[in-house]
Order: C-alpha cells, then sequence, then structure tokens
C-alpha cells in the first residue's frame, strides 16, 4: 500500500480549492451556524469494465490454465464528512473518502505457482449539499449531491514461480487523476441531541482516468490488444454512519 502521502498528491489547482473549502467551514463557526462531522462505513460496487477486460486478456496472454480467482468485487468503503448549516434545512461542506477492491489470476500445481495481482485503491476527495426534509422530531429524509476529484493508485505485481527452480517476479505502479458526482438519498435519526444515526444509498458517476506509470506519466498501461486501461468507481453505493453536531 502507498503512503497516505501518496495519495494525497493532487494538482495543485484541487488542493487550492481544498484550502478555499475549509477556510468556508471555519468561516462558518463565526455565524453560529450548525456544524458537523460525520463517520461512515459502506459498501460499493465497481464497474472497473477496462481492467477487468484487461485481466482477461492477461489470462489468454500467459497461455496455460490460469484462473480469474477474483475480478474486482463490491467492497466495503469509509468517508469522513465536514459540513455546516446554511439554512434550517440546508447543509454545505466537505468529504473525504477510501475505496479499494483488487483482481488476482492465479495457477497452482505441482510444479509451480503463477500469480497476477492488482490491487487498485482509490481516495475521494469534494464538496457536498444536503437538503432535509422534516419526517417527524426526531427522523429526517435528506437528498444529497457529492462531486469532487479522485486520486486511483494500481499496483500490479506478476510472479511466476518454477519449483526448485527459481522465482521471476515484476512490479509496477499506476495511477491516475479523475472526477465524481454522486447522488443519494438517506435517514437521520437522532439517537441525542449531538448524536445521529445516518443511513444512505446512492449512486456514484467516474468519469474515469488512463493508468500512468508513477515513475514516468509518458509510459500508460494498455491491454494486450494496445487499448489504454482506464479506471471506472461508477456504481451503486450504501452507506451507514454517525453524525455529531459540533456547534448547534
Amino acid at each position: 500500500m502507498g503512503s497516505i502521502i501518496g495519495y494525497f498528491k493532487i494538482h495543485k489547482a484541487m488542493r487550492r480549492a481544498i484550502y478555499v473549502i475549509l477556510f468556508a467551514l471555519i468561516s462558518g463557526y463565526g455565524y453560529g451556524q450548525k456544524v458537523k462531522v460525520s463517520l461512515y462505513t459502506g459498501y460499493g460496487s465497481y464497474r472497473m469494465s477496462d481492467i477487468k477486460t484487461f485481466q482477461s486478456a492477461m489470462v489468454k496472454e500467459v497461455g496455460f490454465d490460469v484462473k480469474k480467482v477474483s475480478a474486482f468485487p463490491p467492497f466495503y468503503n469509509y468517508s469522513l464528512s465536514g459540513e455546516y448549516g446554511i439554512s434550517n434545512l440546508e447543509m454545505i461542506g466537505i468529504n473525504f473518502a477510501f475505496l479499494s477492491t483488487g483482481g488476482r489470476n492465479s495457477r497452482i500445481d505441482y510444479s509451480g505457482e503463477y500469480r497476477l495481482d492488482m490491487p487498485i485503491k482509490a481516495m475521494l476527495i469534494g464538496t457536498q449539499y444536503r437538503r432535509f426534509f422534516v419526517i417527524s422530531n426526531n427522523l429526517n429524509l435528506y437528498g444529497q449531491l457529492k462531486s469532487g476529484a479522485v486520486y486511483t493508485k494500481l499496483e500490479l505485481s506478476e510472479s511466476l514461480e518454477i519449483y526448485n527452480s527459481g522465482k521471476i517476479e515484476n512490479a509496477y505502479d499506476f495511477e491516475g487523476y479523475g472526477f465524481f458526482a454522486e447522488p443519494s438519498i438517506g435517514l437521520t435519526y437522532d439517537v441525542s441531541e449531538r448524536i445521529s444515526l445516518d443511513i444512505s444509498c446512492g449512486y456514484q458517476y467516474d468519469h474515469g482516468s488512463k493508468f500512468r506509470n508513477t515513475k514516468n506519466d509518458d509510459v500508460v498501461l494498455r491491454s494486450p490488444y494496445g487499448n489504454a486501461v482506464h479506471s471506472n468507481w461508477s456504481g451503486f453505493r450504501g452507506a451507514v454512519g454517525l453524525t455529531f453536531s459540533i456547534l448547534k
């Protein structure tokens, strides 16, 4: 896994946008607005059509009975958001999320082992807007829209071991930058005056990006057929979490 610094290696323009958003949040304290922090764990599906095609092509490329053990399945994700109220029923803020999935091709028999591992991870940062609709004193429905930037990292490692003869290994790191939008709906239930239970579901649309070698931007990951491979985190999102009211 790459370092946290690596995951936050984003363009200068995006870093400036983050500073502006953080300043806006901090400024909210001065106006006595509602300030909330939320922690979520979720589950999502990921389209990843290009990398799945790449995985299938590599099965054929190797030339012997290699199997796809894992093909970028749905997996857990984690997110954090901070927001403040611009009215009694509206909030704006920033959000961070971590996504991961992966693929593996493998073949093991009496003579040796072949393995191709392709773990893929992403860090998302963006803005969000929530509009609440009161159902009862403790229960609220809301609609939400998130959008922002995606930093994706792919670690590709391939090994072939012939027992009693030796082992050959190759490893490459690739990264990409893209954009996302995620509309969702959810429910909040006030457990206490300052803590709420939050459940939501939605769909993330991902612009996707080419995978470029981390050591040389001119080197793009391509399938055996010559096509550039793109990331694509588009898919269903479900999440459950807790929201803490810092100021009311």
